[in-house]
């Protein structure tokens, strides 16, 4: 079981962009999704903030640099990150494939 968790929610593109953002850097890293819709308190401390990468001690606020995740995976705590929730909000379906499109300027 992982001790990296990816604090978000259902229907967040961030969300969503920082995980394709964390496989294509760090391959398959192990991760558990806590969608904070299901917890007030962690609406409270992540709403404004997500996706945010953590392993208890050390946290990693989105856009990610990879320094700042390599420090959130390499951190051992001394306990799992496990937040205090109802069981079944950390059911999140499985990755799906997605494709994403950048669109941008060259200005």
């Amino acid at each position: 079981m992982s001790n990296v968790l990816l604090y978000g929610t259902l229907g967040c593109h961030l969300c969503e962009e920082a995980e394709v953002w964390l496989r294509h850097f760090f391959g398959d890293v192990e991760l558990m999704h806590v969608d904070i819709a299901a917890d007030q308190q962690l609406v409270d401390q992540y709403g404004l903030r997500i996706p945010v990468l953590s392993n208890g001690m050390v946290e990693a606020d989105w856009p990610f640099d990879v320094a700042r995740v390599d420090e959130v995976l390499s951190t051992r705590s001394t306990s799992p990150a496990v937040p205090v929730i109802n069981s079944k909000s950390a059911d999140v379906p499985a990755h799906k494939p997605r494709r994403i499109f950048l669109v941008g300027s060259s200005k």
